[in-house]
């Protein structure tokens, strides 16, 4: 995190609070850099400007920005340890729709979390996995509830996570994963679902955020073929999940941030809603 950062405001950072409880690190230009950790937000007396952003970005390409053209183009970088910045600014449209920056305006940098031995009452659904849909709103706890959900069921099936942002397995594969476990990453699900998944042959596949008509769709082929399937979906509620889709689950996690990110609001199975 240091290279990343830069002395000054890693050194100011470790001050205020851990990085083992930080959750993301926002920082706009003109505005003080924040920190969302597990439990608060804080505010930084460091104001960033247009000098912060880019050294951020150069250290997170290596000073390669063609390097990383193509996570730039869909709004993020790659960085390791599971690392993933959003990026957003002033932007031009170029060939089949993707973007160009001119000039980047804010960062989201998003640290993520191993935590083992997982809420007790994920334990029951563990021992006797069918596919499973993790709700809720942004910044819940989705993705370190599966990642740690996919370390364990991975010991018991042929899984294939689709690490479109490699957020669930990090870059190079740093963060643990079951011994039955495959990884494609840096990739769109989308393009992954059909070919790959004939020739890996799994019994279980992993996915985040799924999103749009074609998740939805491949999805249901999927379960439909006899895999098993855990994903995450952004809602507040399972009402709010499409019908199509949520009645391919046979389970349902609903998550909170409250009390802290990450709490279990309610584990419901298909015909109890």
């Amino acid at each position: 995190m240091e290279k990343l950062l830069g002395n000054v405001i890693y050194a100011a950072i470790s001050k205020l609070t851990s990085f083992n409880n930080i959750l993301e690190i926002r920082i706009r230009i003109n505005q003080p850099i924040m920190l969302k950790t597990k439990h608060n937000t804080h505010f930084m007396s460091i104001i960033a400007d247009k000098n912060i952003i880019n050294s951020i970005i150069a250290a997170a390409t290596k000073n390669s920005m063609y390097a990383y053209e193509n996570e730039i183009t869909n709004g993020y970088i790659n960085y390791k340890g599971g690392i993933r910045i959003g990026i957003v600014g002033n932007c031009n449209l170029i060939e089949n729709n993707r973007i160009a920056f001119r000039d980047f305006y804010a960062l989201c940098i998003r640290i993520p979390h191993q935590i083992f031995n997982i809420d007790k009452q994920i334990d029951f659904l563990i021992n006797n996995f069918d596919s499973t849909l993790v709700i809720s709103p942004p910044f819940g706890g989705k993705t370190t509830l599966i990642r740690e959900m996919t370390r364990l069921l991975s010991n018991q099936f042929d899984t294939l996570v689709i690490d479109e942002r490699e957020e669930l397995c990090g870059q190079n594969l740093s963060l643990k994963v079951g011994v039955q476990c495959d990884v494609i990453s840096n990739i769109p699900k989308n393009k992954v679902y059909g070919n790959i998944i004939r020739t890996m042959n799994p019994e279980l596949v992993v996915c985040d955020e799924l999103f749009g008509d074609e998740d939805i769709n491949a999805i249901i082929r999927i379960i439909n073929s006899g895999v098993k399937v855990l994903a995450t979906y952004h809602a507040n509620s399972l009402d709010q999940v499409p019908k199509v889709l949520s009645e391919q689950f046979e389970w349902y996690i609903l998550l909170t941030s409250k009390p802290k990110v990450g709490s279990i609001k309610s584990i419901i199975r298909r015909g109890d809603e």
